[in-house]
This record gives C-alpha cells, sequence and structure tokens, in this order.
C-alpha cells in the first residue's frame, strides 16, 4: 500500500486588485481529484487501467499473431512482413521489449503474414498504439488489407507520447483477414507500433464485477470530507459502488468502508458518510450484468465539506486574506454540503500564527443558510506578530451523517503592527499562470505605482508555508510606473511546483501582499 503526503493548505484567488477583494479556497490538497494516470497508484482486482479508464477485465483471446513483435530474430519480426523502410526494434516501446518501427520516407504497410480467421457476424475490437515522433506529419493507421466492404481502420494522428486508437468492427461476412501498420504521406520522421489487438468481443467473457482501491490520501490534521463525485460510462446493466474509508492511522482504512453511492449515471456526486480523520481513501466496485460490456471509471474528485472562506473587515466588509492589528475581523465560511443550522452547531474560528498565542474569534455567529455561516467577533485583533497564520474551523454539524467540522487554512498573512500599504497601484497579470514553455502565460507581470518620492522597493515570492522562493526586485530610490515578471523560478532556477505562491511588495516600511498561481 502506497501512501501520499498531501498538505490542507489554501489557496487565494486574486484578479486586479489584490488586498480589496481576496477569496480564500483550497488548492493542491482538498480537492482530491484521481483521474488519468492518477489512477495506477491504486490496486485493482479483475479491472485494468486502459486509454479510456478503469474498466472490468474483459478475457478473450488477441487474434493478432505476434501482436507484440516479441517474437521474431534481430529485426525481423515473426509473422509479420515488415515493409522496406520497417523492422523490428527495441529503441521504442509501449510493453515488453519489441516494437515495430518504420522510418517513414515514403508510404509504407507491414502486414501480417497471410490471413488469419475470423467470425461472420461477430464484433471486434480493433487496435494499436501508436509513437510518432515529432517529425511525421503524415497519418498513421492500422487496418484489414482494404477490405472491399466495411474495412475497419484504427488512426492515431497524436505525436510525441504512445497513443492508443480503435475501432469497433461488425464483420460482415468475411472468414478471414490480414492486418496492417500503415503509414502514409511522403513525410520523413519515425514511427512505432506496438501491442496491437483484434478481440472478438461476441465471443468475450470475464468477471462480473472487479475492484478498484484507491492509493491512501495523509492529511495533516484531521479533515471533515465533504462530496465524493464521478465521471463515467456506464452502459445499461452496469453499475459502480462507490465506498470510502476514514482513519487516525493507514491500517485502519479497510476495517471502515462504508458504501455511499451505487452509480447508474455517467456524472454524478455524493456525500461521504466517513467520519473526519486524517487518512481517507475510496474504493470502487465495478460491475456488469454479462461479462461482455463493463462500466468506464474516468475520474473521481473528493472534496471537504468546507468549500471556501473569506475575511470580512470592519465596517466596509471588504475582503482580503491580511489580519492587521486593530481590526475588527470576522469570517464567512462556505460549505460543499448542508450543515445543522441549530444555533447549537455554530462554527468556531481560531486564528493560530506560526509563533505565539492562539486567538478564537468570541460571539457565537449565525446560520444565514445551510451552506454559509459567519461568525460575529466583537473584538478587535491586537498584535499576534507577523508572518503566516492558520484558521482553524471547527464545531458544527454535517446534517446527513451529524459530523463536526475539522479544517485548517494555512494562507493567512500577518502584519506584525497596523501598518498598511499605499502603493497607488497593484496589478497582476496573467493570474494563474503556466510556465510550461508552450508560449502562452509563461509570465506572470507585476505591474506597480511606486509613487513620486524616491523609495526603496522590494518584491518577493513566499510559498504558503512562509519560506523565500526568489526576490524578483529589490531597489533604492524608485519612483513612477514599474513593472516585474516572474517566470515561476526559484533563487536556483528550478520551476517552482504548481500551487499558491504569496508575493509581497514592499515600499519602505510598508507591505502588500497578495497571492499568484502557478498552474500546469
Amino acid at each position: 500500500m502506497r501512501t501520499f503526503r498531501i498538505s490542507l493548505i489554501a489557496g487565494i484567488a486574486i484578479s486586479v486588485c489584490i488586498v480589496n477583494m481576496v477569496n480564500i479556497a483550497f488548492a493542491g490538497s482538498l480537492p482530491w481529484v484521481q483521474e488519468s494516470m492518477d489512477f495506477i497508484t491504486g490496486s485493482d482486482t479483475e479491472v485494468e487501467y486502459n486509454e479510456r479508464g478503469y474498466v472490468i477485465l474483459i478475457k478473450s483471446k488477441n487474434l493478432i499473431p505476434n501482436y507484440s513483435f516479441e517474437a521474431g530474430t534481430n529485426e525481423d519480426a515473426d509473422n509479420w512482413t515488415e515493409a522496406g523502410d520497417a523492422d523490428r526494434a527495441s529503441d521504442k516501446v509501449h510493453s515488453g521489449a519489441w516494437s515495430l518501427k518504420s522510418i517513414c520516407v515514403n508510404s509504407n504497410a507491414s502486414s501480417t503474414n497471410g490471413p488469419f480467421t475470423v467470425t461472420p457476424g461477430h464484433t471486434y475490437k480493433f487496435g494499436v498504439w501508436i509513437f510518432r515522433d515529432s517529425g511525421f506529419a503524415g497519418s498513421t493507421s492500422i487496418d484489414m488489407s482494404d477490405l472491399p466492404t466495411g474495412d475497419p481502420t484504427a488512426v492515431v494522428s497524436a505525436s510525441g507520447a504512445w497513443t492508443y486508437g480503435y475501432v469497433n468492427w461488425q464483420n460482415p461476412s468475411y472468414t478471414s483477414v490480414t492486418v496492417r501498420a500503415v503509414t502514409d504521406g511522403t513525410s520523413n520522421g519515425k514511427v512505432w507500433f506496438d501491442d496491437l489487438e483484434l478481440i472478438d468481443l461476441t465471443e468475450a467473457s470475464g468477471a462480473t464485477y472487479g475492484l478498484y482501491t484507491s492509493n491512501l490520501l495523509e492529511c495533516d490534521t484531521d479533515v471533515t470530507f465533504g462530496k465524493l463525485s464521478w465521471i463515467a460510462d456506464i452502459p445499461e446493466g452496469c453499475t459502480i459502488a462507490f465506498l470510502t474509508a476514514s482513519a487516525s492511522s493507514p491500517d485502519g482504512l479497510n476495517a471502515s468502508l462504508d458504501t455511499v453511492a451505487t452509480a447508474v449515471t455517467n456524472s454524478g456526486e455524493c456525500e461521504i458518510k466517513s467520519p473526519p480523520n486524517k487518512y481517507f481513501q475510496f474504493r470502487a466496485i465495478l460491475k456488469s450484468v454479462s461479462g461482455k460490456i463493463t462500466p468506464v471509471l474516468k475520474k473521481v474528485t473528493v472534496t471537504s465539506a468546507v468549500k471556501a472562506i473569506n475575511t470580512e473587515v470592519g465596517a466596509e466588509r471588504s475582503y482580503k486574506a491580511v489580519l492587521v492589528p486593530g481590526e475588527l475581523v470576522n469570517f464567512k465560511i462556505h460549505f460543499n454540503i448542508p450543515m445543522s443550522t441549530d444555533p447549537a452547531d455554530s462554527c468556531a474560528v481560531t486564528i493560530v500564527p506560526v509563533s505565539g498565542t492562539p486567538l478564537t474569534l468570541n460571539g457565537s455567529g449565525i446560520w444565514t443558510d445551510s451552506y454559509t455561516f459567519e461568525t460575529n467577533n466583537t473584538e478587535t485583533l491586537g498584535s499576534m506578530g507577523g508572518g503566516f497564520a492558520t484558521v482553524a474551523v471547527s464545531g458544527g454539524k454535517t446534517t446527513t451523517y451529524s459530523h463536526p467540522i475539522r479544517q485548517t487554512y494555512s494562507s493567512f498573512i500577518l502584519f506584525a503592527t497596523d501598518e498598511k500599504a499605499t502603493v497607488d497601484r497593484f496589478n497582476l497579470f496573467p493570474n494563474p499562470f503556466s510556465p510550461n514553455g508552450d508560449g502562452r502565460n509563461d509570465e506572470a507581470s507585476l505591474m506597480f505605482t511606486a509613487g513620486t518620492d524616491p523609495t526603496d522597493v522590494t518584491v518577493k515570492i513566499f510559498d504558503l508555508k512562509g519560506k523565500l522562493m526568489k526576490t524578483l526586485f529589490s531597489r533604492q530610490a524608485v519612483i513612477g510606473d514599474q513593472t516585474v515578471a516572474w517566470d515561476g523560478r526559484d533563487e536556483k532556477g528550478q520551476i517552482c511546483p504548481v500551487g499558491v505562491y504569496v508575493i509581497q511588495l514592499k515600499k519602505g516600511n510598508v507591505a502588500k501582499n497578495g497571492t499568484i498561481t502557478l498552474a500546469k
């Protein structure tokens, strides 16, 4: 069993004006999304992951001889006639040790040595994995030697990665076929074919159910889980049942699995039954009435009970993620699931500085509806030191399962005094940005006005735990409009991990803080 450690932190979504309105929501932890290659970190029984998602393992013989080119001598594959520009190769494979490599100077086709038997009237799955290098611009496919009627062709057009292509073929009347691996077009480049398949779905048999169990989600502290949602393909006669578990240690998960939903629709959501805890896991049971068709599990998302939290500062009720001594601060808490609105089930909010004494806000607060709670603090903040603070939400009670709320956020910024930034303009664009080299939104630009009087200015990037990632700007006697760019790299020139970062603009002795999101 593999364990992945994920910190429960909060991100701050900002637009142009960073301090005046800031909404705090999750980033990098919950929601926990499992899709695509995320699934392979879990465990499975009678199910397998393929290009569509997780499916029940349907057992049927692959009819194509030497479909993965493992049998052969050097560059010659058994049961295949290679085209003039094609050979058996080992430099790039999808599975095993060999593939079929075509160096495409001209159109060519490698084919199986003569026809093999198929059954008229049966339905077949006809597929292939193909890798096209970036220099190839022609077409790549497999077919059945241009059958006069209904010749199936599985085409792959993506380049730079192994890509799966397939078609379902209803055999009209043929008793035998020959399979070809085809490149068309006069384009230079290389193409690899591997793991061809021709599966008789009519005679296929398989399990009527299979199990997928996710890897573990480990949180820093106990958390109240909210909803599990799914995206799937569920044919008639198939279902996917979802079970969840939470525990204080990994060993306790298997004993606490509870069924939360049985899915018959392609998308949906359900409330998580498992109580607040540090560890979480889900299981999906895929069921088929026939063993010949299968549901496909594509994506699972797990959210917390708490959706987001806002600060409300003073009578102006502006929103920001900065806590300043002398201000009257309250919080608005938004939920993903319905909550008990009984006054006895009010939430408590505690501000926990990195160093110093935690402060629990006074006042009982009110439920404005079953999804929103507002604190009713009547005391201004005293000095709690500078740096970062965690805001912990506790109390409350979920309507369906009566779970108490446990949630922490680590992205609040503390001022040590009541100093406030007076920079005239503070604009950041784009946000989020994605320094992935695709030429779009690779840098974020901070634009600000330093004013008419010369002053010292610094711009720094921190992670949400207060670690300095990079100093972007540090100059003396700055005046007028300025622009500073961040390419997503730290002081060592390495791209920072995807997530939310704090950007601090300091003018003289006053500072202004906002956040920026680095995306893929």
